[in-house]
């Protein structure tokens, strides 16, 4: 089915980095802190306990707020303009789930995020390889080598 398909262009890495969410409205500036669990060159998926902030809902269509992420990464605090581009409630984790594409980082937070990217595709492509290795060991040891029948008769 369409919608069971990934659609996403660029590679999406998981992570568990603690981040904040300024939110802006014109009468009202609030925080709200996040947990990222995936990310790539052009957006984030976080884990946050509400999408209502004062009474209002984060992607309203009357008052949308202008959202700022501030993720801490091992290279860097990486800071960038955000809009949602989905959402949901995750049961498993009791908490919402949201979608964030970037609008226009600055260029320092471009630099940061092509290298918290490297080396993040180079810790993936070491865990992959390790994990390709103990699967070949693996099925070495357990290969089925068919024996001689050497049967007295």
């Amino acid at each position: 089915m369409f919608f069971q398909k990934n659609r996403r262009q660029i590679e999406r890495y998981p992570v568990v980095w603690d981040a904040v969410l300024e939110i802006r409205y014109p009468d009202y500036e609030t925080r709200m802190a996040v947990t990222i669990t995936n990310f790539s060159g052009k957006g984030a998926l976080v884990q946050a306990d509400r999408m209502f902030v004062n009474d209002r809902l984060l992607i309203s269509a009357h008052h949308k707020p202008r959202l700022t992420l501030k993720a801490f990464s091992p290279k860097g605090l990486f800071q960038a303009g955000v809009k949602i581009r989905w959402y949901r409630w995750d049961v498993e984790s009791s908490s919402f789930e949201i979608g964030l594409e970037y609008i226009d980082p600055s260029p320092e937070n471009q630099l940061l995020a092509s290298q918290v990217l490297n080396a993040l595709h180079k810790e993936h492509r070491r865990e992959h390889g390790f994990y390709q290795r103990i699967k070949h060991q693996a099925a070495r040891q357990l290969s089925f080598r068919p024996r001689l029948n050497r049967s007295p008769a």
